[in-house]
């Protein structure tokens, strides 16, 4: 195969000619930019799409435990990703009547805005090629299958496609592989710089919150992600505001209430959807023509916390151990 220049974004590149890629992956988030990581050092020509520059702001809680270390582990970017995160000391979860459970174990914070440059330039340091672009369908081709891409005439061929567009469930509306479905959850947060000093993640399943959940976590120097989800209720059929309930657990949740009387906001209140307990699974799936799914697209962020870092990880690893597979 010809070489492929890293820097060549020419349509007319060989970036662009049938057959040059052996997996296109749209979406570089966790799940993709993993995917694409262990692929490219399996020896497969790997194109990563995705419609945003990095870095790129994701909101999120911006915790990883320990499916998303060990996945880091493997990805061989542990001490990279270390020297960049906040350890903190432990997770303590909150029960509704105040109680609460310590975990130990390894647990970092690293801001979405870093985390995901880190783990796509550690994909393309394996070797695989990344693009921003917004893919607008993927279907049957020559090679395997056709990438279409906006504002390109000619298609990107490659033998096989991985989609990990995270939440958004446009590309396999279009595609015909799921039905239009709701969120699993909505989840909101903001940044709080304060003079409170906390080791923990904090999780809360607290009355002030209730029927959602909240977090508190330290980013190191002051600075925490606060924020609040709700699960299986959908706003305007008799769920309460998830701003609301944010609010709540600021004035009702001791920790929050003393975090804010010695700090502020420093960002907007962002909020996003969440898809949990594998619910976007495709309905039609298409094996012949090698396209697969993986992270939360098909729902694979945990029901209990939100948390979909490493689930995300995990699913992107099997994929491409499936794709490694099947390409061979």
């Amino acid at each position: 195969m010809v070489p492929v220049d890293p820097t060549d974004s020419r349509v007319d590149s060989p970036l662009f000619s049938a057959a040059a890629w052996d997996v296109a992956i749209i979406g570089a988030g966790p799940a993709g930019s993993t995917a694409a990581l262990h692929l490219a050092r399996a020896g497969h020509r790997v194109l990563l799409l995705d419609r945003k520059s990095f870095p790129r702001e994701k909101v999120c809680g911006d915790g990883l435990i320990r499916d998303a270390i060990e996945c880091v582990k493997r990805a061989g970017l542990y001490d990279e990703l270390k020297a960049a995160a906040h350890p903190l000391e432990g997770l303590r979860v909150y029960a509704p009547n105040g109680l609460y459970a310590d975990f130990s174990g390894e647990f970092w914070t690293l801001e979405r805005l870093r985390l995901d440059h880190l783990l796509l330039r550690g994909a393309m340091a394996a070797g695989a090629r990344f693009l921003p672009g917004e893919v607008t369908g993927v279907g049957l081709g020559g090679a395997g299958v056709e990438v279409a891409l906006k504002g390109i005439g000619a298609p990107i061929e490659a033998r096989s496609a991985l989609l990990t567009t995270g939440a958004d469930l446009s590309l396999l509306r279009r595609m015909g592989l799921t039905a239009p479905s709701p969120p699993s959850a909505i989840a909101m947060r903001c940044y709080v710089q304060s003079k409170v000093e906390s080791r923990r993640l904090v999780v809360s399943f607290d009355g002030s919150c209730l029927p959602g959940y909240a977090w508190i976590f330290p980013l190191g120097q002051g600075r925490y992600n606060v924020g609040c989800g709700l699960f299986g209720l959908a706003p305007g059929h008799g769920a309460p505001s998830l701003q609301a309930l944010f609010n709540s657990f600021l004035e009702g949740f001791p920790l929050a209430r003393e975090l804010m009387a010695k700090g502020e906001r420093v960002s907007p209140l962002k909020g996003s959807p969440l898809r949990c307990g594998l619910e976007g699974m495709p309905e039609r799936c298409r094996p012949a023509a090698r396209i697969l799914a993986a992270g939360e697209v098909i729902g694979t962020t945990f029901p209990f916390t939100g948390e979909g870092i490493g689930k995300a990880m995990e699913s992107g690893e099997l994929a491409a151990g499936l794709l490694d597979e099947a390409l061979r």
